[in-house]
């Protein structure tokens, strides 16, 4: 008995220690002297194990838990107890597991296996036994081989992404069932011509390897939506992958690809080809059969010619400056992205794009628009914010269909009268810009449910804009805006306004009727009333810190929908009890006020989760705060609070993040 005393106490030492060396003789030791599970328990101390949950709770390990609890539970496993043997899946993620547990290959009903930035060097001997896994992830560690693939037949998942693997087996070939198969980020430098055996591929990402050819036989994968091969050595690609019939994603960028097969034309369900960075002289006619097309990026490539008729189109500064005149008499094209080009100026060619439903010129230095843009009419979307627009064409009202429009973080001062004309018009920013007025004819704009202007220098909005009847999102913030228009409650389908860092004195009284209002930003102004908003019973969001409010009405606990209210930086002295009936409330923010007390309906908060008021007079905090609550976070510090009320916070509370 003294000696099975000695070794439990030895064992346990060896497991606890933080030298992994001395955990791995621990686990040796446990190897030499168990015979059965009730050996393998004696040394460890503990009984009556029956799943993986009871063997974490009553075997603490200090330092290497996730290791030592898989070392186990293949050892469980391996001496033939029923419930080790019946476990599914495993998956660890970021847990040091060099070397892997050899008792792992006795976990032989393992369906899924992830074993995620463990650092693994290589498996056990006989991994290969694991034959039932379905779903197999060595992500992030330093596989150099995987010969051992072949033993996995039922395999469906395989993922062994950032390793250090230098040739893909043939006998993966054996694993007939892949549907994806993804090795990004390895050494690869060829693949074998096994893809004619693995024809339930739905996905294959080889991106990142040193491949320098792709083999005939990719085209067998007849399943295939996912493609992924940037990032290799390729100069060429087979015409067989015009075959591949299901393909959705083609990405071969950077590759030094100088020309593509005429068979990609034959890729009719084709949405997504990503070229750029490849060393492409022309593009082949073929694509232009590929009219379910929605993204095209041609990006750094030296194109002597851009005629082909595409109906989606990504190029950059060069390829536009010397091709847009060819790319202009495309009257397919659909949508051009010319997204962070460097661009000054479009030119009047982009007027003969009269097909063009979505145009993204953001993130360029464009001082102006072509008057010629008014001639595509089919335009849906126009983005072009971060340029330096001073100004917009009077030809932009004749943009019918115009469906969204971008311009924010430009240098607008002024809008068109043709504005108006854009009746169909439902998402509009014009925010960051240096506009001081509106037109009237905003109110023209009846379809607009989204309008941002903040961060412009409005001193008024107009009274037009209560005209927007279906309107649900208005951001007006970082204006000079002393007042709103007296009108507002025509709005009646507006869901969140936000009016935050104006000049605002008073809320209107018609307010009260934005009966659909979820959502009321109206911080740092000058306001000392809140009571347009006492019969907004659907308010989720309230946020009026920093204003110079003096009371909370008790009308507050009318508004049960209320989740968040966030009321610092105020000059409040008191909270009402009525507080405590927003049984949804989940944060309550009151920090930087003159508060003495908190109410002590503020333990009738259920959801409460977060209670921020720091910065107060209080000297205690009710006891009706419970611990069992769901609260998470207290932030209670620069308040007098008694030496009492601090040992009860931090007894009630330990558990949770305190601010004292």
């Amino acid at each position: 008995m003294s000696d099975e005393h000695s070794n439990w106490g030895k064992a346990k030492a060896l497991l606890n220690s933080a030298d992994f060396e001395l955990v791995c003789s621990g686990l040796e030791l446990i190897e030499v002297l168990c015979d059965d599970s009730k050996d393998l328990e004696n040394l460890l101390g503990i009984e009556g194990i029956l799943s993986r949950e009871d063997l974490v709770r009553d075997l603490p390990i200090a330092h290497f838990p996730d290791y030592v609890h898989l070392w186990i539970l293949g050892k469980y496993a391996e001496l033939g107890v029923s419930w080790a043997l019946e476990i599914t899946e495993v998956s660890l993620y970021w847990v040091e597991l060099d070397p892997v547990p050899h008792t792992l290959i006795y976990l032989r009903n393992l369906s899924q296996l992830e074993l995620v930035d463990c650092g693994i060097e290589e498996v056990p001997q006989g991994f290969d036994q694991l034959s039932k896994l379905e779903k197999l992830w060595i992500i992030d560690g330093h596989l150099t081989e995987c010969s051992w693939i072949e033993g996995l037949h039922h395999l469906q998942d395989l993922n062994l992404s950032g390793n250090r693997i230098t040739e893909l087996p043939e006998g993966i070939k054996e694993c007939v069932s892949l549907s994806s198969l993804s090795l990004f980020d390895n050494h690869l430098t060829h693949l074998p011509d096994v893809f004619d055996r693995l024809t339930n591929l739905d996905h294959l990402d080889m991106s990142r390897n040193r491949l320098r050819e792709c083999p005939q036989t990719i085209g067998s994968l007849s399943a295939l939506k996912v493609l992924f091969l940037y990032g290799n050595q390729l100069t060429e690609l087979p015409e067989s992958l015009g075959q591949l019939s299901s393909l959705e994603v083609l990405e071969i960028s950077e590759n030094r690809l100088s020309c593509l097969p005429q068979s990609l034309g034959n890729l009719y369900g084709l949405l997504e080809l990503i070229l750029k960075d490849n060393a492409l002289t022309e593009l082949p006619q073929s694509l232009s059969r590929l009219e379910s097309i929605e993204l095209c990026n041609i990006r750094n490539n030296p194109l002597m010619d851009c005629s082909v008729s595409i109906p989606v189109l990504n190029v950059d500064g060069s390829q536009w400056l010397q091709h847009k005149e060819s790319i202009c008499k495309n009257t397919k094209l659909r949508q051009l992205d010319l997204y962070d080009n460097q661009l000054t100026e479009l030119g009047e060619e982009i007027g003969g794009l009269v097909g063009l439903e979505e145009l993204n010129i953001s993130k360029n230095n464009l001082t102006a628009l072509p008057q010629s843009i008014g001639r595509l009419t089919q335009l849906l979307i126009i983005y072009a914010e971060c340029n330096e627009l001073v100004h917009l064409p009077d030809s932009i009202g004749r943009l019918s269909e115009l469906r969204e429009l971008r311009v924010n973080i430009n240098q607008l001062t002024e809008l068109p009268d043709s504005f108006g004309q854009l009746e169909l018009l439902e998402s509009l920013s014009l925010a960051d810009n240096q506009l001081t007025v509106l037109p009237q004819v905003l109110g023209n704009l009846k379809s607009l449910e989204d309008l941002s202007i903040g961060q412009n220098s409005l001193i008024a909005l107009p009274d037009e804009i209560c005209a927007l009847k279906r309107l649900q999102h208005l951001n007006c913030s970082r204006n000079k805006l002393s007042c709103l228009p007296q009108n507002l409650g025509a709005m009646s389908r507006l869901d969140y306004l936000v009016v935050s860092h104006n000049k605002l004195t008073e809320l209107p009284d018609s307010l009260s009727k934005c009966s659909a209002l979820r959502g009321l930003e109206i911080d740092h102004n000058h306001l000392s009333s809140l009571n347009p908003i006492r019969t907004l019973s659907g308010l989720d969001v309230l946020s009026v810190f920093n204003n110079i409010i003096s009371s909370v009405p008790t009308w507050i606990g009318d508004l049960s929908k209320l989740s968040l209210i966030d009321l610092s930086e105020n000059e409040i002295t008191a909270l009402p009890d009525s507080i405590g009936e927003l049984k949804e409330l989940t944060q309550l923010s009151c920090s930087k006020n003159a508060l003495v007390s908190l109410p002590q309906t503020i333990g009738n908060l259920p959801t409460l989760m977060s209670l921020e008021a720091s910065n107060n007079n209080l000297t205690d905090i009710p006891r009706t705060l419970k611990m069992e609550s769901n609260i998470g976070e207290l932030r209670l510090a620069n308040n007098p609070l008694t030496s009492e009320a601090r040992d009860w916070l931090r007894q009630q509370f330990a558990h949770i993040y305190l601010e004292l």
